[in-house]
């Protein structure tokens, strides 16, 4: 009578089949959200981007719907409708609430999906997430893209913060060949529209002296500096220090449209600048 909390009552059970079968629209628990996801999204149900975002809801794994709040499911859901007819390779990671299991929700074009692809992907999670289990069940759909969903038994700890970042650049590293991540690396760097514009004129310009030695992330940049270098018919140069290295090392690229430069003109500059040269690679 006071208000006063004694006590509580707990029901378990599973879900029937009905409800992983029925769309989520005309299940109770998930209309709501299904509903508000589709009106924050700000698309019309009747025109083509809101019957492909009702789409991706309605093949969303379910046990995932129930749990996802829907800030976070408004996010991802609009991620996988820009991404699903794209050649792309896209990675989802959410922590339940109660810290024992990580959901991941993988996306690999279909012609380079493979079960060994699938095992070295499992293999980062479990090394980067020190995973006790994992389980997966793939998708596949008319989309370009295959969906794997990754449920991984991780131990309970405080305030974990997810290493999204660098299982992305793993995974991605994992499954695309070097050109397709130049591909991608352009178009984040300088819009679709450019990207594929350089793309088309510079991909096939890299050797494979340089596609071993460096990443399609580092050629995006790199390329600001060739095209000026062929533009202009003059020198190009850059200093850069890698993130993985001391403070003490820092690298210098020069870029000459026309011939090589010799290593004898460029080593006396290094001279008079004080620093030591350590390696070359043409």
């Amino acid at each position: 009578s006071k208000g006063e909390v004694v006590g509580e009552r707990r029901f378990l059970g599973l879900y029937t089949a009905r409800v992983y079968n029925e769309r989520p629209d005309e299940i109770p628990l998930l209309r709501r959200k299904f509903q508000s996801v589709m009106k924050r999204s700000g698309f019309l149900r009747d025109d083509y981007a809101g019957k492909e975002l009702e789409q991706i809801l309605t093949v969303y794994p379910r046990d995932e719907l129930f749990q996802i709040e829907p800030e976070e499911l408004l996010k991802v859901a609009k991620s996988i409708l820009y991404i699903q007819e794209r050649r792309r390779i896209e990675l989802f990671m959410r922590e339940d609430v109660y810290g024992q299991f990580v959901t991941c929700l993988a996306f690999f074009p279909r012609d380079i999906y493979n079960t060994e692809l699938r095992l070295k992907v499992e293999q980062v999670l479990v090394d980067r997430l020190e995973a006790e289990d994992v389980e997966f069940v793939t998708h596949f759909s008319e989309s370009v893209l295959a969906r794997v969903q990754f449920t991984i038994r991780v131990p309970q700890v405080e305030n974990r913060q997810l290493p999204m970042a660098e299982i992305r650049e793993k995974v991605i590293e994992l499954a695309q060949s070097w050109r397709d991540g130049l591909s991608e690396a352009l178009s984040e760097a300088y819009g679709e529209e450019q990207g594929n514009e350089l793309y088309r004129l510079w991909a096939g310009g890299f050797p494979p002296s340089y596609t071993d030695m460096f990443s399609p992330r580092r050629a995006a940049i790199d390329l600001e500096h060739i095209a000026a270098s062929a533009n202009n018919h003059d020198l190009a140069m850059s200093f850069y220090r890698a993130l993985e290295e001391d403070e003490s090392t820092l690298h210098f690229k020069l870029f000459y449209p026309d011939e090589p430069l010799p290593l004898s003109d460029v080593m006396p500059i290094f001279d008079n600048l004080g620093f030591r040269v350590i390696g070359e690679h043409p």
